[in-house]
């Protein structure tokens, strides 16, 4: 005969899995701003080089603005 724990058996598989997925959440929250502040940094810098610079890496100031000007939280 198979154990089955005392949680399992009261709850059920499922119930467990969604109060894990709770539990980790703040983890994915804090994750996902992280990445939103850091592509919020890279859209500043991207504004920084000249005209120039932004040619030699095949880049033109309007493509720049448009990634530039998308906000924070959008990848």
């Amino acid at each position: 005969m198979k154990h089955i724990p005392i949680i399992e058996a009261k709850y059920g598989p499922l119930r467990i899995r969604a109060q894990q997925a709770w539990i980790d959440r703040p983890g994915q929250w804090l994750r996902a701003w992280e990445r939103a502040l850091e592509r919020a940094r890279q859209r500043r810098q991207l504004r920084r080089p000249d005209d120039r610079l932004l040619k030699d890496i095949g880049l033109s100031r309007a493509d720049v603005e448009r990634e530039a000007g998308k906000p924070w939280w959008k990848p």
